[in-house]
């Protein structure tokens, strides 16, 4: 169960300065990030059904989220925004990363992307997303949800920035439960890091302003998927 009250962050100045020191390595596939090369794909296009699904687009289409607002929280170095772009012609993606190195990197990618006001990139936390109330239609936090400093109220610092109605998706190879939790679940706890079992996400997206939450585990693939969708009400 995930209690209503502040754990202790696990975001700090050496962890920040590590990723900004690894943010080239994201374009890398050969690299230190070679792993998520192979497995991006996969999750992009599990995101792209599951939202089409949400707002009755065709997945099939190459531009199946045209016209939609989607933010990518703890982008790195940009890859996944350079592919969202891809999907959602006419609509604008909006990246945030609390390191500054991951954010230049991802701005350098992506800067024609940029400069047409298709993306726009920003240095920032979740704790406090320096966007307005209501701005995106679909919210992903892949491979980040652990580094969350406050859980609860970063949950409802996400749904403050979607529609009503929109979707926030949290995707996470490193969950309690999971196939490698007896190898993961040791170094979660020494970094500090979130590590939350199905119903604990389940327990979370509910207690923090959600509804329609959707809890799918791909255990063949070693990964959750935890899908909410944000309610019109205030959660405090």
């Amino acid at each position: 169960m995930v209690k209503e009250k502040a754990r202790k962050s696990s975001v700090d100045a050496a962890e920040v300065e590590r990723f900004s020191r690894h943010a080239g390595d994201w374009w890398n596939p050969r690299g230190p990030m070679a792993a998520l090369h192979k497995f991006n794909p996969v999750r992009l296009a599990y995101i792209r059904d599951q939202a089409a699904m949400r707002f009755e687009r065709d997945p099939r289409s190459v531009d199946c989220l045209k016209g939609l607002r989607m933010l990518d929280i703890g982008c790195g170095g940009g890859r996944t925004i350079q592919k969202l772009a891809g999907m959602a012609t006419e609509g604008r993606i909006c990246g945030v990363d609390y390191a500054s190195g991951s954010v230049a990197v991802s701005r350098s990618k992506n800067a024609g992307l940029i400069e047409s006001g298709h993306v726009e990139i920003r240095e920032g936390s979740v704790s406090q997303l320096p966007f307005p109330d209501s701005m995106f239609d679909l919210a992903l936090a892949v491979e980040t949800q652990y580094y969350w400093p406050d859980l609860v109220n970063d949950m409802k610092e996400v749904r403050r920035v979607l529609k009503p109605g929109g979707r926030l998706v949290v995707i996470a190879e490193t969950y309690k439960g999971g196939r490698m939790d007896k190898l993961t679940a040791p170094a979660m706890k020494l970094l500090g890091s979130s590590h939350l079992s199905s119903d604990d996400q389940r327990n979370l997206f509910l207690s923090t302003g959600y509804d329609d939450v959707q809890i799918i585990e791909e255990k063949k693939r070693g990964w959750i998927c935890a899908i909410g969708t944000s309610l019109n009400r205030s959660i405090r």
